[in-house]
């Protein structure tokens, strides 16, 4: 509709091609005396069906001799018209005669209005033959404005369900559906009203549901969760509480900071948006966590952008994927990214060294992304995760890029008494204070996920034996048969914390134990022999 009101107001004939019909003629829009299209009060649906059908151009090569007969006669350029081509494959590019074919339009542009326009199908990459004589124009999904629109259409059916919500209830779903193009908008709210309906059919006569706003809030978010998982890279991640993430004060506070800080009043304040912040720490200590329950606490979804998922053996294939993720990712701003083990994705011991430059390439997306959303004031907060942060090149680590490097390190006591109520309450068992204490003593340098296993191996040995609720006794007796990564791997872990502590800023105001905390018993009595890890000196000497 869009190129057939541009046709219009140019006084161009306007055709349309696909591989079902071939070519079809329609009529030119009616255009008021300001040039613009008069679209109050006509029948849309005389100008949208085709005067007439061109047979036997229904092949790709076959439409374009066409279009190149209609260009080339004096009627045509009499009368200036506009060819569309819809659905064009990497195939059909591919083909010499066709790409003669655009070569040779471009020659005859220059002496005529006409103009070829074509539709590329997702995924379809121009080759390097026609790179140079084709324009690339992305069109962006609707703006919030647009979609409103489309919604306000729809409220008669709406309120056939009895509900007629209010405007900021109309705010709150449209802007769930940023990101969608106007038909996965216009299907989503469609689904959610015929769901409405049949649960109104089916419930008895004194017992209708009411239907509000979470219904269709809770409609558009799948559809947008399904349109996200078919691009097997990105994905909407649910919201977590920031009471479940045990301990991380400072981070918690800094957070908290930049609460309002996507709000317009907050903009008209002069606060830019924040850039993100990378988090740093050894395995399972609670770094995806965090942002599951910072997009909770600054009310943005979230979106886990798997790196490595954009990497594809077709040539040019991969920096295609990434250029189109980040476009989605800017068409549902605001929202959360997180980049989830950046190290392994674009780190120098990532997705290799021999890749032809592949990975260069992609990491100079990512950058330039980075930059560009900062320049445009695109309100993208980045989360990005690592282990071994000595991987990832600098570029990503000079100040800008992110507004933190937290260092998010082994649990002190107390946030390891948090954690241990966190995963022991959650699974509807209770302890006391001095179980929690006690299970902390003797779980000195366990992170969190290894904490979580020890509540979850415990609670088997339990539920086997019959015991009304977990033990400390078999807490205790699953931590001391339980080595952690600390132990197991001393001398990487004290690199990591040896980056960190010259590098990034500490999440938690309390410093973890020394080594020689309490260690937990085996069965019997018998102490479990101890590996100290290496630990750096001040001077960088061990």
């Amino acid at each position: 509709l869009l190129l057939h009101q541009w046709a219009s107001t140019r006084d161009m004939d306007f055709y349309v091609w696909d591989i079902l019909a071939g070519f079809k003629a329609y009529r030119k829009l009616p255009v008021v005396d300001d040039g613009d299209v008069a679209d109050d009060n006509i029948d849309m649906g005389e100008y949208l069906n085709p005067t007439s059908v061109i047979e036997n151009t229904n092949n790709p090569l076959t439409g374009m001799d066409h279009y190149t007969k209609q260009e080339t006669s004096k009627e045509t350029n009499k009368n200036m018209f506009c060819g569309v081509f819809m659905g064009v494959v990497d195939d059909w590019l591919k083909e010499p005669m066709i790409q003669q074919h655009i070569r040779d339009h471009v020659q005859r542009a220059y002496q005529c209005n006409d103009r070829m326009i074509l539709m590329l199908s997702p995924g379809t990459a121009l080759p390097d033959a026609i790179v140079g004589d084709v324009e690339v124009v992305d069109l962006p999904t609707p703006s919030f404005a647009e979609l409103r629109d489309v919604f306000q259409e729809m409220q008669d059916d709406i309120a056939d369900l009895g509900y007629t919500p209010e405007e900021e209830e109309c705010d709150v779903i449209v802007q769930n559906g940023i990101g969608m193009t106007q038909q996965e908008f216009e299907n989503a709210v469609s689904l959610a009203i015929v769901d409405a309906s049949a649960m109104i059919e089916a419930a008895d006569e004194d017992a209708k549901p009411e239907i509000g706003i979470d219904h269709f809030v809770k409609t558009v978010r799948e559809r947008k969760l399904t349109i996200l998982k078919q691009t097997k890279i990105l994905e909407l991640m649910p919201p977590a509480a920031m009471s479940d993430v045990g301990g991380l004060d400072l981070l918690k506070e800094e957070l908290d900071l930049q609460r309002d800080a996507f709000d317009k009043e907050a903009q008209d304040y002069g606060i830019n948006p924040p850039k993100g912040f990378l988090v740093v720490g050894p395995p399972g200590s609670g770094k995806s966590l965090v942002c599951k329950a910072t997009s909770a606490m600054l009310g943005l979804p979230a979106i886990k952008f798997d790196l490595s998922a954009v990497y594809n053996s077709l040539v040019g294939s991969s920096e295609q994927r990434m250029r189109a993720c980040l476009e989605m990712i800017n068409d549902m701003a605001p929202c959360l990214v997180f980049l989830d083990e950046i190290d392994k994705a674009i780190g120098t011991g990532g997705q290799g060294s021999n890749d032809s430059g592949v990975s260069s390439r992609i990491f100079g997306t990512l950058l330039s992304w980075m930059q560009d959303k900062q320049d445009k004031g695109i309100p993208v907060l980045v989360v990005a995760s690592a282990n071994n942060v000595e991987q990832i090149p600098p570029e990503l680590l000079r100040k800008g890029r992110f507004d933190d490097i937290w260092s998010v390190t082994f649990p002190t006591e107390e946030e390891r008494a948090t954690i241990f109520r966190i995963h022991v309450e959650k699974r509807g068992h209770q302890l006391t204070d001095e179980d929690y204490k006690k299970l902390a003593k003797h779980s000195n340098r366990f992170v969190g996920a290894e904490i979580e296993a020890v509540v979850e191996a415990a609670l088997r040995v339990d539920y086997r034996a019959k015991r009304p609720g977990v033990t400390v006794a078999t807490l205790l007796n699953r931590l001391a048969n339980t080595i952690p990564q600390a132990k197991a791997f001393p001398e990487r872990i004290a690199a990591m914390a040896a980056w960190a502590e010259k590098n990034a800023r500490p999440a938690s105001s309390k410093p973890e134990e020394p080594d020689d905390a309490v260690e937990p018993k085996l069965a019997g009595g018998r102490s479990r022999p101890i590996r100290r890890p290496l630990r750096p000196s001040r001077a960088g000497k061990n």
